[in-house]
């Protein structure tokens, strides 16, 4: 008789300690609106197990004679969950903080609205590849491409259209580079590329091919069909050639643009050094 009653006792411990635990779980799920897992939760899951184990093992000492297996059991638990939380410091947790860095690294370098390099990435890219010219004598070249009459867009049909067109030609500028280049937007209608180990003549080849593109795409302006079009300019770095500075490349290339914006747009002009 008095073993079925202690039977009964630790069954009861044992729902009663369950219930518990459920209760605890559920209302730090609802006081944090987080993840069950994180690692401070497990630790508090653990604590509770094991203090329920050590009120078991309590009872069992006043003679109720609980049975020993529960107290086995939240032992187990309570180390399992301990286990649980190490992992999750040790490698989960360390593991999405990397991809939380990754993720505001790649924000940090990006224009929102078109996806390419921002304008500081732009800077920090042609000081490290003007650099490497220098130290390999590799050419180098850089195109600055406007948006034809954006401002003009803008204006009369709203910034929406004007976003529309910018993603358009981020995607054009995205397709006709190389992995090692880059494309940056670095004003509203101002983009770059920086091409390394790219001689003039070739510079000269991709951004026709961006402008002939472009020239073809076509963005629907009150369900009409209007023709997209940019002006570019270029100069670079060529192997053997005459040394300039980076603020000096910056400027060949941005006369090369201006002249090309002043033969009327939708023109490729290259600034030899």
């Amino acid at each position: 008789m008095q073993s079925i009653f202690d039977l009964i006792i630790g069954i009861g411990i044992l729902i009663a300690s369950l219930i518990t635990t459920l209760a605890i779980i559920i209302y730090i799920r609802r006081l944090e609106k987080t993840e069950i897992t994180k690692p401070w939760i497990l630790i508090l899951i653990a604590m509770v197990m094991f203090s329920i184990s050590e009120i078991v093992n309590l009872f069992s000492t006043y003679s109720l004679r609980a049975p020993d297996l529960i107290h086995r059991i939240f032992e187990l638990f309570g180390m399992l969950f301990i286990a649980i939380a190490i992992f999750r410091l040790l490698f989960v947790d360390f593991s999405d903080t990397k991809k939380k860095i990754k993720k505001l690294e790649i924000r940090a370098s990006t224009d929102s609205l078109s996806g390419l390099g921002n304008h500081q990435y732009f800077e920090d890219y042609l000081d490290i590849q003007v650099v490497y010219h220098r130290n390999t004598e590799e050419p180098l070249s850089l195109v600055f491409l406007d948006l034809d009459q954006f401002k003009m867009v803008n204006d009369t049909y709203g910034h929406a259209v004007g976003d529309q067109a910018v993603r358009i030609f981020a995607n054009i500028l995205t397709s006709s580079i190389r992995n090692k280049d880059l494309a940056a937007r670095i004003g509203g209608d101002e983009f770059a590329l920086i091409l390394p180990n790219t001689p003039l003549e070739e510079a000269y080849t991709v951004a026709e091919r961006i402008r002939k593109t472009l020239e073809k795409t076509h963005i629907s302006i009150d369900k009409q069909n209007n023709p997209l079009t940019c002006s570019a300019g270029i100069s670079g770095l060529e192997k053997g050639g005459r040394k300039i500075t980076r603020d000096e490349l910056y400027k060949l290339t941005d006369q090369a643009l201006y002249r090309a914006k002043a033969k009327g747009w939708n023109v490729v002009i290259t600034n030899r050094i």
